[in-house]
């Protein structure tokens, strides 16, 4: 039994079903999603920056600074009105065009973070 034989066993069990089953998660199922879906597969890096644009999870860089009341009103406004959030924020007054980009920036969010921003085990 290999290590992918092993995690798929405990995620079965987790799910419910039997040791050893092949069902719903295959020992192999990492290799033929490579081999049938991602082999070939362009990045549209236009797009992944749209939906980046787009995700409401952006407004936690704000909460820091402006406080979570703010941020998740912030929020709340570009999903009720479906703008984004460096629309509502304007319009709601709590910050500047130039503060939203300083503040809310999506590359230094995905990390790697520095080690005192990292829990301690």
């Amino acid at each position: 039994m290999n290590v992918n034989a092993v995690i798929a066993n405990i995620a079965n069990l987790a799910l419910g079903s039997a040791l050893d089953a092949r069902h719903p998660i295959h020992p192999n199922d990492h290799v033929n999603l490579r081999l049938n879906c991602v082999v070939g597969m362009d990045v549209d890096r236009r797009r992944i920056t749209e939906i980046e644009q787009a995700s409401l999870m952006r407004v936690t860089a704000l909460t820091p600074l402006i406080g979570y009341d703010k941020a998740a009103e912030i929020a709340h406004a570009a999903h009720a009105d479906r703008s984004t959030l460096k629309q509502a924020a304007l319009r709601l007054g709590y910050l500047s065009a130039e503060q939203f980009v300083q503040w809310v920036d999506s590359r230094a969010m995905r990390g790697p973070f520095p080690l005192k921003h990292r829990r301690s085990r």
